[in-house]
């Protein structure tokens, strides 16, 4: 992810017109290009994938958002051990391997490379 658009880069979407993106949407870009918006809802036409698509992967992200953490109530090993047990139960639910990161979004810090 970069730092959110601010409101006027083209997206083609996919099967779709090109459309412009919306003041800090959160998107998946490349050097080049919006990839997909609004997470992983709206993807581009570049991405798809088509007979003879080679090397691709299938996959489901999930983000879950916490708006603010008192971190003088709440030490981060709590946190770290509240994001595993929450990785944990997803896994008897879903197969797959999941992966969980915590961010810290404040101002002048809006974009993170994944």
């Amino acid at each position: 992810m970069t730092p959110p658009p601010v409101g006027d880069e083209e997206f083609q979407q996919l099967g779709g017109d090109k459309e412009k993106t919306n003041v800090g949407e959160v998107v998946y870009r490349d050097a080049s290009r919006v990839l997909t918006r609004m997470w992983n809802y709206r993807d581009s036409d570049v991405t798809k994938i088509v007979d003879g698509t080679d090397g691709a992967l299938a996959t489901r992200n999930f983000m879950l958002f916490v708006e603010e953490v008192d971190m003088e109530e709440t030490t981060q090993h709590e946190l770290e051990a509240a994001m595993a047990n929450l990785a944990e139960s997803y896994g008897k639910v879903f197969v797959g391997d999941f992966e969980w990161k915590v961010f810290n979004f404040d101002e002048g810090n809006n974009s993170v490379e994944l």
